[in-house]
């Protein structure tokens, strides 16, 4: 027997909110949707509309009406799917954004004719004439 004073562990409240959902989604059918809010009070809920967070009432109905409560679920994770699209948006966005201005800053603080490419960085081109040569068949490079 568990002691009723302990702290439950994070997998007791997770293994309990799983099932507190089953219970929601499929315990109460309500086939003739009675007493069911609209769908947009619902959606509402489910945007954490703060009047509608202190009705006790319809938040009563919904956890009681498996067509509510998965309505409810649906519009949540909706709405977490589209936070989760405007944060990528939103960071790829700033890096652009970062990259632009690293471009930027760095254009404008090179001198005039500078290409920005060290000397030591780019091995010397070549002429096609000497490469020609050099790539014919018996040609030997002395080093």
């Amino acid at each position: 027997m568990t002691d009723p004073e302990r702290p439950l562990t994070e997998f007791e409240v997770d293994e309990l909110v799983r099932r507190c959902k089953d219970v929601c989604l499929n315990e109460y059918p309500n086939p003739d949707r009675v007493g069911c809010p609209s769908d947009e009070a619902i959606e509402r809920l489910a945007h954490e509309d703060q009047d509608l967070l202190r009705t006790d009432e319809l938040i009563s109905h919904i956890v009681t009406c498996s067509p509510c409560f998965r309505k409810h679920a649906a519009c949540r994770e909706q709405l977490r799917s589209r936070n989760r699209l405007k944060m990528a948006a939103l960071s790829t966005a700033a890096v652009l954004l970062l990259v632009f201005a690293v471009l930027t800053v760095r254009n404008l603080s090179m001198a005039p004719g500078q290409t920005g490419i060290s000397k030591g960085g780019v091995p010397p081109r070549v002429p096609e004439s000497k490469a020609q040569t050099e790539s014919q068949p018996g040609h030997s490079r002395i080093a």
